[in-house]
């Protein structure tokens, strides 16, 4: 039988093991990014804010009104105009009145409102591409932990093996007299201690799919594929900390703050200069006088003379508001550029880590195996063996530990930059 030939029946053999809830990474995240609540929350944001900007808009626009009413009087009331019966106020009275309002002049206020409303579409699309951030993140993260479940239960299932062969070998030397019973209880008490360890590998798969369910807005199981995760390799931090300030969803949305912030104290300074509008009607009544039919074109003009100091001091929380903006953006930058650094060096400690968990693992295994050669042939103690059982488990352990955490250590990087969207999802990669 040809490799080509086996390698395709294994595929097959895959294939048809893998259910209908299972997922792989990629699967994972789209689905996260189309169903996750926080991402509706995100875009109807967005929403929101484009509608204010269509609110802002309409300052400037001009305004038709319509206004009718009917009156019933008491009584009708009249009065001899040179021989001519002229009704001041008939018994029943009807009017209609159309009134066109146009703003001319705001002193820019409107203007710069308007500006605002697309600062603040910007910071909400800002906010929308950091939810995502977040939400990949979370979603990648548990993803991964469900994978850690799953090596650990298989950890756990190899650790009993080896339990239970240990306790097989004990009761056949039990029997033919070549051990103690205190042997036997001995590898009894590993063999159960095994078998918690793998009932709470058992719970934390749970715990794990219950948050990826969470993440994924699913209710049927899930049956995770360990991904390859070929990420590409992490530059240095400075030219991480570059990529930041132009890309990084929060600054961006700090960005946007500010940016309100300062047309929001240049709008309040407009509040000094003149307002002009122009107001056109035209008029209907039942009662001819003094006529039946006006029409009216108005300007007018407001000038603020004096008013107690109102648009002073809301010039001076505006100006406030700006700094406090200004210096959270600030603040931010440095915060992020800290968080690369310290999600490098982490990374940095978790690769050290698993190297060392692995060749940790290679010794434990050659520990076990020539303890378990001398136990067999009665040089060795079951505390020996014990001993050598233990080390080998926890070294299990910590190498599935180490890979995940080395995994996640490089999506915190790509995460604290604000790429890790761009960097899990490119074809390239």
């Amino acid at each position: 039988m040809t490799r080509s030939l086996i390698v395709s029946i294994i595929v097959i053999l895959i294939a048809s093991s893998v259910g209908a809830g299972t997922v792989t990474l990629e699967q994972a995240l789209e689905r996260a990014l189309r169903a996750n609540p926080s991402i509706t929350r995100a875009q109807a944001d967005i929403d929101s804010a484009q509608a204010q900007r269509r609110l802002a808009r309409s300052a400037i626009l001009p305004r038709l009104d319509l206004d009718v009413s009917a009156t019933q009087n008491d009584r009708e009331v009249a009065f001899d105009l040179g021989g001519t019966n002229v009704t001041l106020q008939p018994r029943q009275d009807w009017s209609a009145k159309v009134t066109l309002r146009q703003p001319l002049y705001a002193g820019g206020r409107e203007l710069k409102a308007i500006r605002q409303t697309g600062a603040t579409i910007d910071a909400a699309k800002a906010a929308a591409k950091s939810a995502e951030e977040a939400i990949l993140f979370r979603t990648a993260s548990d993803y991964l932990s469900l994978i850690e479940a799953d090596a650990l239960i298989d950890v756990e299932r190899q650790n009993a093996g080896l339990a239970s062969t240990r306790r097989e070998h004990a009761m056949r030397m039990l029997e033919a007299g070549e051990l103690t019973r205190v042997d036997v209880l001995r590898a009894e008490a590993a063999q159960k201690a095994v078998e918690r360890q793998l009932a709470a590998a058992e719970q934390q798969r749970k715990e794990a799919e219950s948050q990826l369910r969470i993440d994924l807005a699913l209710d049927e199981e899930i049956i995770a594929v360990p991904p390859a995760l070929a990420l590409p390799p992490v530059p240095g931090i400075e030219e991480l900390a570059a990529a930041s300030l132009v890309s990084h969803p929060d600054l961006k949305r700090a960005a946007a703050t500010l940016d309100i912030a300062r047309l929001e104290t240049r709008k309040q300074r407009g509040g000094y200069l003149p307002t002009v509008t122009l107001n056109a009607t035209l008029t209907r009544q039942r009662s001819p006088f003094p006529t039946d039919q006006a029409r009216s074109v108005a300007v007018s003009l407001h000038v603020p003379i004096f008013d107690s100091g109102e648009i002073a001091s809301r010039i001076a929380v505006a100006g406030e508001r700006e700094k406090q903006a200004a210096a959270s953006a600030c603040e931010l930058r440095q915060a992020i550029r800290e968080e690369i650094v310290r999600a490098v060096a982490g990374l940095d400690t978790a690769r050290k880590s698993f190297d060392l968990a692995q060749q940790q693992l290679a010794a434990a295994e050659g520990q076990h195996r020539q303890i378990w050669a001398l136990y067999r042939s009665q040089e060795a103690t079951s505390l020996d063996i014990d001993t050598a059982e233990g080390a080998l488990a926890e070294a299990r352990r910590v190498v599935v530990f180490g890979s995940l955490q080395t995994k996640l250590a490089e999506l915190r990087v790509w995460f604290a930059a604000g790429s890790l969207k761009l960097t899990l999802l490119t074809k390239e990669h």
